[in-house]
């Protein structure tokens, strides 16, 4: 649970700053000034798509891990309520104990 938790808290930035970047060079090698312009805008957009997709997935790996650590704890609950089926020669015998000395294994 905490590892799903600090997963989610490391964000991408320098993938998304990257990404801007990019987009700003890009836009300035394809259209000159209107590029510088219109790069780092779509960089933007780009990168923060980045990183919502990011915070999404770790949400999501966060759900994931509150799920599998209430099935644990309602399985651990359940079997601690059970009382016990076999005693330990019964499970290691594979005879009950309530059969006669002649059933049992020697």
């Amino acid at each position: 649970m905490a590892s799903a938790k600090e997963a989610a808290e490391r964000l991408p930035w320098g993938l998304a700053a990257g990404v801007a970047g990019g987009c700003a060079v890009f836009g300035y090698g394809l259209g000159g000034l209107a590029g510088v312009v219109v790069g780092p805008l779509v960089g933007f957009f780009l990168g923060h798509g980045t990183i919502d997709r990011a915070r999404s997935g770790g949400r999501h790996r966060i759900a994931t891990a509150e799920d599998q650590l209430a099935s644990i704890r309602e399985i651990r609950r359940v079997a601690t309520a059970l009382p016990e089926i076999f005693s330990l020669t019964e499970e290691l015998s594979g005879v009950p104990d309530d059969k006669p000395a002649a059933y049992r294994a020697t």
